[in-house]
């Protein structure tokens, strides 16, 4: 499945179908702007960037990315953003609903150091918020670390529009292989809805 077709199944079965209206504009711009490989190599351009603020404000706004704010100082370590990301994640009653699976996954079984950390994207020079946990740890650009897997994944996809490639297979990605199963439950149980309120 293509990369546009994966992100607005995703969004429409986590979102609703009229969320992916209202970020139409925004959504355009990442498919049809000009694109500069050299100047973002992930995707992570300006259009990009701007759709996935608003995406992440949804996410905090609906619960499934915590309203909190995480700090870094000199003593703090990849090791320990993610150690406090997964304390905040397994008091995640809103993404445990939906996504209680992957949560098992990622606080249970992936080792957070082998998992995902940084989108790679340059936020240097816009106005942000401490929620969004865009931070500048060493050497590297200020970037977004991922709330989750969900944020994760919609990221990922964004950046592969932009780019105007194939989403890469996940098989081997099994916090994401779990992901995708239980967005597609989530899609299914919501056509079922639709279908029981027509009788």
């Amino acid at each position: 499945m293509k990369a546009k077709e994966q992100f607005e199944k995703t969004v429409r079965a986590v979102f609703g179908d009229l969320y992916l209206d209202s970020i139409a504009d925004l959504y355009k711009k990442v498919e049809t702007a000009p694109y500069d490989p050299k100047e973002a190599p992930y995707g992570g351009d300006a259009p990009a960037i701007a759709l996935m603020r608003v995406i992440r404000e949804k996410m905090r706004e609906k619960g499934l990315a915590p309203r909190a704010e995480i700090k870094l100082d000199k003593k703090n370590t990849l090791e320990n953003l993610l150690r406090t990301r997964t304390e905040l994640l397994e008091k995640n009653e809103t993404f445990r609903q939906l996504f209680g699976k992957t949560l098992k996954y990622d606080v249970e079984i992936m080792n957070p150091n082998d998992g995902y950390d940084f989108d790679g994207w340059n936020y240097q020079g816009i106005a942000l918020e401490p929620e969004e946990w865009v931070v500048k740890l060493g050497k590297r650009k200020p970037s977004h670390l991922y709330y989750n897997e969900l944020d994760h994944y919609l990221t990922y996809l964004v950046g592969a529009i932009r780019q105007n490639r194939e989403a890469a297979d996940s098989s081997r990605e099994c916090g994401l292989m779990v992901l995708k199963h239980e967005i597609a439950e989530i899609k299914s149980k919501s056509e079922c809805g639709k279908n029981d309120a027509r009788l």
